[in-house]
């Protein structure tokens, strides 16, 4: 590890005066961890000019791949592990977040952090307990596996936990091109929940509408895709109730039990159900932009039950 020079705590540190040992520039940073966020970050971090001493996990075949790539030291992580970085970001597993933290050493203020959306600061208290300032640094991303350098840039980034440590974190988010997004734990937690419904039920649906279809030519990625892209969209540019279209903005009843019809003769009895469900939450909207009459939405609501 290169020699860092270290300051009274008087300085300021990226232009924070907290109570914590800082140098003056950008802080070294460890990353445990060989998965998708671990390359992300590292990717993202040495781009915006960051140095990363040590990457530590468990992965032989990827830690040789970040030596070579990044011309940085890989270490294999075990009880020995050690560091000495200003800021470790905990990249694992969300079951293998608190065994990791338990075998740090102990640290006079330096800054953990782990990226788990569902997992709560508190699992790295016995990292708090040896000194650490524990934090919690989950982007809103989802991450593949060739992340480019700008893949953090315009994403929220929630942090939580240890106030100093999330003023540091927020300044690195901002460095590599991200929106810090000060939760607290109960709001972490709900966070999490939203972004699974947005992201990953996405794909849900779009496995859901592939088994109405009998057509075995196209994907139905591939035929229902522009339509995504476009309401997607729409979405994003006018939020989810002007976005709004289909048969339940318009109270299209007849439409609506065609479809719950249609959807009977599949013996879906969970699919009949999601697009009630979901129709529900498309009433909602509906109503919020007052496209409806009073008259109209008491009969959508009673006929979605």
């Amino acid at each position: 590890m290169q020699d860092v020079a270290r300051y009274p705590v008087t300085r300021e540190y990226f232009g924070v005066k907290t109570k914590l040992v800082y140098m003056s520039k950008k802080p070294v940073i460890d990353i445990i961890g060989t998965g998708r966020m671990a390359l992300a970050l590292l990717t993202s971090l040495a781009h915006s000019g960051y140095h990363v001493s040590t990457v530590a996990g468990r992965n032989s075949s990827k830690l040789s791949k970040f030596k070579i790539q990044f011309n940085i030291e890989a270490v294999k992580l075990d009880s020995n592990f050690s560091t000495e970085a200003d800021v470790v970001f905990l990249a694992v597993s969300d079951d293998a977040i608190s065994d990791v933290a338990a075998i740090l050493d102990s640290s006079d203020g330096n800054i953990l952090a782990h990226t788990s959306g569902a997992q709560d600061v508190d699992v790295l208290q016995d990292a708090e307990e040896k000194g650490w300032k524990i934090a919690s640094f989950h982007p809103l991303q989802t991450i593949p596996e060739d992340a480019e350098p700008e893949i953090f840039r315009d994403v929220y980034i929630s942090l939580c936990g240890d106030t100093e440590a999330c003023l540091v974190l927020s300044k690195i988010a901002k460095s590599i091109g991200a929106h810090p997004y000060d939760v607290s734990s109960a709001e972490k937690q709900k966070l999490h929940v939203a972004a699974v419904l947005t992201s990953n039920y996405m794909a849900a649906l779009v496995k859901a509408a592939e088994t109405l279809l009998d057509n075995p030519t196209i994907k139905t990625e591939q035929l229902l895709g522009p339509l995504m892209e476009k309401s997607l969209r729409e979405i994003l540019d006018k939020g989810p109730d002007k976005a709004l279209t289909g048969p339940i903005s318009r109270g299209d009843i007849k439409t609506i039990d065609k479809h719950l019809q249609i959807i009977k003769k599949t013996n879906q009895q969970g699919l009949y159900e999601l697009y009630k469900t979901l129709g529900r939450y498309a009433l909602q909207a509906a109503i919020d932009d007052k496209r409806l009459s009073q008259e109209k939405e008491k009969e959508l609501e009673q006929f979605l039950k």
